[in-house]
């Protein structure tokens, strides 16, 4: 199964087209809520209705589905499928929020005349990608694209899959030029104070989807992984092979402060929260190490195979 979380104006409308495409239309279902007719009917009756997870899924299964595409919120789906099976698109927080007001204020329904920024003061339009994912363990996803890398993200997509993917484009604006909108400094302005929470995330995952393409294209395993540091000075996190190798290897992490090795660690720790969402090896993908850390310091955690940094690679104690 591929859940694809589709975070809106992140090209999720043209990637969704390519799923399709590939892996045809009569195996793929939609969430859009009940709302809207392009919602799936079993998605409609099991998810919305009756609110019966399992019974989906026996039901995918035994059609065959392959894809689960739509505006839902990440951990709808983890209860009955596993966290490499996700997929997103992230996209720069300021041209996405910019392209969706392009967008509200031309369809027909739920369609907004107010000015950006009037558009940028509204909650439920601040945020949306970190909203989407809110809960979920991101950088566990089995793939990860970004809109400003989209011919690289399918790259990886077929990495992923071993599928190849169509580039095509839906639901794009026709009345922008160029590859980018532009913004007045006022514009700019309103949107930065507004997406900061997305503006983060999506540096992150940006830094994050750098580090896998290159090691893919060095042709080395591509891991998923993350660390963190903790107030005290000790470091937590997790990283799994993102192929076949993932439930044959442990992932060695390479661990450096302000730059030096400090230490190699075998990511074989058992780590709860992701085996409830699916992780290889039933969790045991995690590592720790209590550090001597001043502040200031920054601490490093990379693949010692290919030197890939996990999300949030680089972090500075406090």
């Amino acid at each position: 199964m591929i859940v694809f979380v589709h975070i809106p104006k992140t090209a999720g409308t043209s990637f969704g087209k390519a799923l399709s495409s590939q892996y045809g239309s009569e195996k793929v279902w939609y969430d859009y809520s009940l709302s809207f007719s392009k919602t799936s009917e079993p998605i409609a009756e099991y998810v919305h209705k009756e609110h019966d997870m399992w019974a989906l899924k026996m039901l995918a299964d035994s059609k065959g589905i392959r894809v689960i595409s739509g505006h839902y919120p990440a951990v709808r789906y983890q209860s009955i499928y596993g966290v490499t099976e996700y997929c997103t698109f992230f996209r720069d927080p300021i041209q996405r929020v910019y392209s969706e007001y392009c967008h509200r204020k031309k369809r027909s329904f739920d369609r907004f005349d107010g000015s950006f920024e009037d558009y940028c003061k509204v909650k439920n339009f601040c945020n949306v990608q970190s909203r989407h994912l809110k809960g979920a363990i991101w950088p566990a996803f089995g793939f990860l694209g970004v809109t400003e890398f989209y011919s690289e993200s399918l790259e990886m997509f077929e990495g992923w899959q071993g599928v190849s993917l169509d580039s095509v484009e839906e639901n794009k604006n026709a009345s922008k030029k160029g590859a980018a909108y532009s913004l007045t400094d006022d514009e700019r302005k309103i949107a930065t104070e507004t997406q900061r929470q997305d503006i983060t995330l999506y540096d992150s995952a940006v830094v994050y989807f750098k580090e896998r393409l290159k090691a893919f294209r060095g042709g080395y395993s591509v891991a998923n992984g993350q660390v963190t540091i903790s107030k005290e000075g000790a470091i937590k996190g997790f990283a799994f092979f993102n192929d076949g190798k993932q439930e044959l290897e442990h992932v060695t992490v390479e661990v450096l402060v302000n730059g030096e090795v400090v230490g190699f660690l075998p990511a074989k720790e058992y780590r709860k929260d992701l085996r409830l969402i699916g992780a290889p090896k039933n969790g045991y993908v995690g590592f720790s190490k209590n550090l001597s850390l001043k502040s200031g310091d920054i601490v490093s955690a990379r693949v010692a195979e290919s030197g890939q940094y996990l999300a949030n690679g680089a972090v500075r104690k406090r």
